[in-house]
């Protein structure tokens, strides 16, 4: 009675809260069955604590994640299984006429394909320290760019509401050289009579060559645009001139 026996687990995951499901490894007897919130206290606990600390393997539908790296770093075998292979495994252990779909049903096909087809799919291996690293960076960057974005989109949607035209200016609101441009004429009143001639002599020789490499952009995508739709009224010269129109040239 003493005797620890050992068991295989799955765990159905979910953002808020994971059902758990506990097997005796030989028999199929149902050690435990319960849930869990995705919190650390309750990872540490489901990790470390009988009678999952028998538990010497977990099918779990997620290759990564927080309770993932907490389960290799407790020497548990974690078997990531495809959502689609628990799909095509739900019937071999659905009794006739039950009801299809629930966490704790999940939970429990996913204990025992880790108990009796474990070699059917890929242990997971710890992550090194430098792979570590490596995913917080690339979270914090995505998170940084999510966060570019949205600004972004809000700057482009201030300047639409009373200044359409620098929203239309530059291919990227976000660009160096769009922000320098806000930063110098931040309404139309101070750019409203500006130029080639002017951006120059307003010591910005960069913007006035960006200035003139989106005017002839447009200039040729309406050429394009008109050939391809088979207008013949399109020229380059007249078409183009809508992103510096009204200044001096």
């Amino acid at each position: 009675m003493e005797q620890q026996t050992t068991c295989s687990a799955g765990i159905d995951w979910a953002k808020d809260e994971h059902a758990l499901c506990v097997l005796e490894a030989t028999t199929g007897r149902k050690v435990f069955e319960g849930r869990f919130a995705h919190q650390e206290g309750a990872i540490n606990e489901l990790c470390h604590s009988p009678p999952k600390s028998s538990v010497e393997r977990v099918a779990i539908e997620r290759p990564e994640g927080v309770l993932v790296e907490c389960l290799l770093e407790a020497g548990i075998v974690v078997l990531a299984i495809h959502p689609n292979q628990l799909k095509a495994a739900r019937p071999r252990f659905r009794a006739s006429g039950a009801r299809s779909k629930s966490d704790s049903f999940d939970a429990f096909c996913l204990a025992e394909l880790a108990r009796t087809d474990h070699h059917r799919f890929r242990a997971l291996s710890p992550d090194s320290d430098q792979s570590k690293a490596l995913r917080v960076l690339t979270r914090a960057r995505e998170d940084l760019v999510g966060t570019r974005v949205a600004l972004a989109n809000q700057l482009r949607a201030e300047l639409e509401a009373f200044w359409g035209g620098a929203a239309l200016l530059f291919s990227e609101i976000d660009s160096a050289i769009s922000l320098a441009f806000l930063k110098r004429y931040p309404s139309p009143i101070e750019a409203s009579r500006l130029g080639e001639k002017r951006l120059v002599r307003a010591s910005l020789p960069r913007t006035a060559t960006l200035w003139r490499q989106e005017r002839l952009r447009a200039a040729r995508e309406d050429k394009e645009g008109a050939q391809r739709t088979g207008g013949k009224g399109a020229d380059g010269g007249s078409q183009g001139g809508g992103v510096g129109a009204g200044g001096d040239s």
